[in-house]
């Protein structure tokens, strides 16, 4: 009898990073042989469409025209590109019944919650039960998470008492941030954590060939990639001087112009990929691609400074006063780095059959 696994993660936001995430770790679970279903949580509050059909807004600018138009050229392309994810996920993820916290299947051995931000405060809404396991579940099932990511304000700002009382819910906590583990561990001594991979980087570019569109294969042109950054149009500028230097397009995955299929697809055959996101690095590694990431000392950086430290990596990393250029890597070093992490990672996921008494 397979076992069933329900992941727990953001999977309904309009993010690259958060749908492909979920479809990497969904792929790899089946592939170990487990029952495997993504649960279809709303949060409470919840915007799908990310505010895309803001009445307030019409209301307010309702006597304006040129901002009426604005709002509507907006609309339109919002809607365009929530159309493009919805099609994804029918495609590629096999999701639940949408539910609450309050109506949360109760037909898995294994609720993974995992990976990306579930426990960064800013994007949950404060501290959210189900995203910390607190919620009804079969008493012979287990809850745990995988490589779960946070950043140092929320666990700082969060109480030790408090903390400790989520962290009993899991039966194994597994960390994205090795920053974060430790700041985890002297605050709650006596937890025990371990750090893992992110689930796009659980297997080498193979899991992605049913995705890849091979029309961007003859492309000639530089990526550049940022999260909830799109005001800053520094590192557009940066991603400018280098393709001017080379002699190339950019193509500006920040602007959500594109579907899932096509981040990914854009990301493997770029000739340079400069980002300030931890899914733009990870793409740009799964697929081998020049990187140039930029640390901005905001508070989110360290997800992305703490992989390519510890893989070796770090010549991809730097400051936005420095020059873009185009970084030979070797990359037969980094994937022996990243085979153990994977190893390891890959080992975790097959331990959670031993907790299940079958």
């Amino acid at each position: 009898m397979k076992l069933k696994i329900g992941i727990i993660t953001y999977s309904r936001s309009i993010n690259y990073g958060a749908i492909l995430q979920c479809y990497a770790l969904q792929e790899i679970l089946c592939k170990m042989g487990y029952d495997v279903n993504v649960i279809n949580y709303k949060q409470a509050g919840e915007q799908t469409y990310g505010a895309i059909l803001d009445r307030s807004y019409f209301k307010r600018n309702f006597k304006h025209p040129g901002n009426i138009v604005r709002y509507m050229l907006s609309f339109f392309r919002r809607l365009k590109i929530y159309i493009e994810f919805s099609k994804f996920k029918s495609d590629y993820i096999a999701y639940t019944h949408l539910c609450t916290e309050k109506t949360i299947p109760q037909n898995f051995n294994i609720y993974l919650l995992g990976s990306d931000q579930l426990w960064t405060l800013e994007y949950s809404g404060g501290i959210d039960n189900v995203f910390w396991g607190n919620f009804a579940h079969p008493k012979e099932s287990v809850i745990c998470s995988y490589a779960i990511s946070s950043n140092k304000e929320s666990i700082e700002n969060t109480e030790t008492s408090l903390l400790k009382q989520m962290f009993s819910n899991f039966k194994k906590i597994s960390l994205r941030e090795s920053s974060i583990k430790l700041l985890i561990e002297r605050k709650c001594e006596g937890i025990q954590t371990q750090i893992d991979i992110d689930p796009t980087l659980l297997a080498d570019d193979t899991i992605w060939s049913d995705i890849i569109d091979k029309q961007w294969l003859n492309g000639n042109y530089v990526v550049t990639y940022q999260v909830a950054r799109s005001q800053d149009q520094t590192l557009y500028q940066k991603a400018l001087e280098l393709a001017n230097q080379i002699g190339c397009e950019v193509i500006n995955l920040s602007t959500y112009s594109y579907s899932p299929q096509q981040f990914v697809s854009a990301i493997k055959y770029a000739k340079c990929v400069l980002t300030t996101s931890f899914h733009g690095v990870a793409f740009g590694l799964i697929f081998h691609r020049p990187l140039w990431v930029c640390v901005l000392n905001d508070g989110h950086d360290s997800r992305y400074v703490d992989l390519l430290t510890e893989i070796g990596a770090s010549s991809f990393l730097h400051n936005l006063d420095e020059q873009p250029k185009i970084i030979d890597a070797d990359y037969s070093k980094i994937e022996e780095a990243l085979k153990k992490k994977r190893i390891s990672s890959l080992s975790y996921l097959q331990s959670l059959k031993s907790l299940i008494q079958v």
